[in-house]
């Protein structure tokens, strides 16, 4: 999990200096950060490589009937104004979206 927290925060770093105005006007999450706008390609894969493990897959087995279909990955953080704030470090949560692969 400590490379993939050194990934995170390359992507943040990054994605804050390149969305100053939206982190400036109390943006709390980024989102798509398997595109590559951000990060480079070793970082991407190892996002993807995340997202694939095994473990990963056992959780999303017990939740969906069919097997989930990757819709992005975002990333939830502290933002600048101190009223909206949450006690503790400035990276909140990383969250998957998936969506069953099944089409109704």
């Amino acid at each position: 999990m400590g490379v993939l927290h050194k990934v995170v925060q390359r992507f943040y770093v990054h994605w804050k200096s390149a969305n100053q105005e939206r982190y400036q006007n109390g943006a709390v999450n980024a989102s798509y950060l398997t595109n590559n706008e951000h990060l480079n390609i070793g970082d991407t894969t190892l996002l993807f490589h995340f997202i694939a493990s095994s473990a990963l897959q056992r959780v999303t087995k017990q939740v969906f009937a069919t097997p989930p279909a990757f819709m992005n990955m975002q990333l939830f953080f502290n933002p600048l104004n101190s009223h909206q704030k949450i006690t503790g470090t400035e990276i909140r949560n990383i969250t998957l979206v998936l969506r069953s692969s099944k089409r109704r």
